[in-house]
């Protein structure tokens, strides 16, 4: 796929909301004019920032005195290995879902993860759905009160209306299993399946081929059914998909401009498709905050705030999501070498609505996502 370069001269601008000039003086005062890669003692885990950039890929940074350009003139490798891990935790979710049947409206709290594995040979590339669901997470230890109401007594004298006086309504139950919400994508990378709005697709994989500039799925037709009706509606979207899981590079990216630490940026209209591919309105905040390695691959780590909307957002799991996304603070990783986003932690108040196999979905709460890719090109 030919990148689309957008330049970003016209939209860098220094921004001049309050807190954003209160992240770049924090900013300055964390480098002090310091320009060289931020390092860590001893080695970080797969995706996780820290440690030593390689030597031979440091000798590939083009740094000054004047600042550092991210790069999109480098010859994008055509033989790699990506692994995405995305975990997003719902913090009071509520979900409703409508169906033939009626609607449930509950909350849907709880960690959901997808592992998705993109393998590139040239021409040629694969995709795997390693891991799909839910987080288990133990119970919290609770220490008995011989003395103290059950449960269920607590809950209801918290509800039960003082005396003449109405008593407020007893909050919504707990959905089972609990998601976060379907088809929700992390910046640069395919949206988080929750098997909410349709089958688990764990160990599920496809091979494509580049005829013509499309990527055509290899035996589109072969197999079980949940695996053809999956091929049937991802196919035509394999590119952006791939895109996402950083198996082919960002269609947008920065200007060649070189950005110091503490430099404000305000990405706007289509240029916010540098982070957040598809996204059509909005508005998003970024703070150069300092040089920082990757799995020993050079990036900038950016601070970042601000809104998205996606309309009709394909995911990997094959269905369409609305979303509407506020980004309250995070900080985004992205990469000094080539147009990639190799590792975001966001905190986010997110509106999703998905419609499909007779099921809509509304989702609406404080979401926490965290993304971090393992990128390895093969020699």
């Amino acid at each position: 796929m030919r990148p689309l370069w957008i330049p970003l001269s016209c939209c860098l601008a220094l921004v001049s909301c309050d807190k954003v000039k209160e992240a770049v003086n924090q900013a300055k005062a964390k480098v002090s004019g310091d320009q060289t890669p931020a390092k860590t003692a001893g080695t970080s885990g797969p995706g996780e920032p820290g440690g030593e950039v390689d030597k031979e890929l440091a000798a590939l940074v083009d740094r000054t005195d004047e600042g550092t350009i991210f790069r999109k003139d480098l010859p994008f490798p055509t033989k790699l290995t990506s692994r995405t891990v995305t975990q997003m935790t719902g913090k009071g979710v509520r979900m409703t879902r409508r169906s033939a049947l009626g609607a449930e409206t509950g909350i849907a709290d709880g960690i959901t993860e997808t592992i998705e594995v993109w393998k590139r040979d040239g021409d040629r590339m694969s995709v795997t759905i390693e891991k799909q669901g839910t987080v288990p997470t133990p119970p919290a230890a609770a220490t008995a009160d011989p003395g103290a109401p059950a449960p269920a007594a607590t809950a209801a004298a918290s509800h039960a209306p003082a005396k003449g006086k109405p008593g407020p309504p007893p909050p919504p139950p707990p959905l089972s299993p609990a998601p976060a919400a379907p088809g929700t994508p992390a910046p640069g990378g395919s949206p988080a399946t929750t098997g909410e709005a349709g089958p688990d697709l764990t160990g599920l994989s496809a091979v494509f081929r580049n005829l013509g500039g499309k990527w055509k799925a290899e035996n589109p037709r072969s197999g079980e059914f949940r695996k053809v009706a999956w091929l049937q509606d991802i196919e035509p979207f394999a590119g952006g998909l791939a895109m996402h899981g950083s198996a082919l590079p960002q269609s947008h990216w920065f200007a060649k401009r070189r950005l110091k630490e503490g430099a404000a940026l305000t990405l706007s209209g289509e240029n916010m498709e540098v982070i957040f591919p598809g996204a059509t309105t909005g508005k998003i905040d970024l703070v150069y905050e300092a040089a920082e390695a990757i799995d020993g691959h050079p990036c900038g780590r950016f601070s970042i705030r601000g809104a998205y909307t996606m309309r009709g957002h394909m995911g990997l799991d094959g269905h369409r999501t609305d979303l509407e996304v506020t980004i309250s603070e995070g900080k985004i990783w992205l990469s000094q070498l080539h147009p990639l986003v190799l590792r975001q932690d966001l905190e986010t108040i997110l509106s999703a609505s998905s419609n499909g196999g007779g099921l809509a979905v509304h989702t609406q709460g404080e979401v926490t996502i965290k993304s971090r890719c393992e990128w390895k090109p093969v020699k």
